[in-house]
């Protein structure tokens, strides 16, 4: 059986604990959203998919499974200034990776994980600043 669904409640258990500050969801953002926040499984364009999985092997059973976990970080802010939700977000990506470090297995899910940054956007509205990262937690397990 696949690891995606153990990975994924360890990795937002991880971070609901870690980080006590920020918003974290399961999914997609359906919900009223705080100034700083991470969605988990939920890549945020249609073009994308919330986890993508290669398995490795032989026949039905796959022996090795490499998948990327999609997730959003974003702050965001009334100002107009751009640079605090900037860093602010980034410091959000830097707990998390600081978080992963010391549990790179995902507390036995798999074997390995690591964040990826995929991208940076930054939107100034009359309501203020977003900035808003999208990243995958990349993970290798074996079934």
């Amino acid at each position: 059986m696949s690891k995606i669904p153990a990975a994924i409640d360890r990795l937002v258990q991880m971070l609901t604990v870690g980080l006590p500050a920020v918003q974290v969801i399961d999914g997609p953002p359906i919900v009223n959203l705080e100034e700083t926040g991470v969605c988990i499984g939920y890549a945020g364009s249609i073009d994308m998919l919330s986890v993508a999985s290669v398995s490795d092997g032989a026949g039905l059973m796959a022996e090795a499974e490499t998948f990327d976990i999609n997730c959003l970080a974003w702050q965001r802010s009334g100002e107009d200034d751009i640079k605090p939700v900037r860093d602010g977000v980034f410091a959000v990506i830097a707990s998390i990776n600081a978080l992963l470090a010391n549990d790179r297995r995902l507390g036995g899910a798999v074997v390995n994980a690591h964040l990826r940054i995929v991208d940076l956007d930054q939107t100034q509205t009359p309501d203020g600043t977003w900035a808003v990262i999208a990243f995958t937690v990349t993970c290798k397990a074996f079934t």
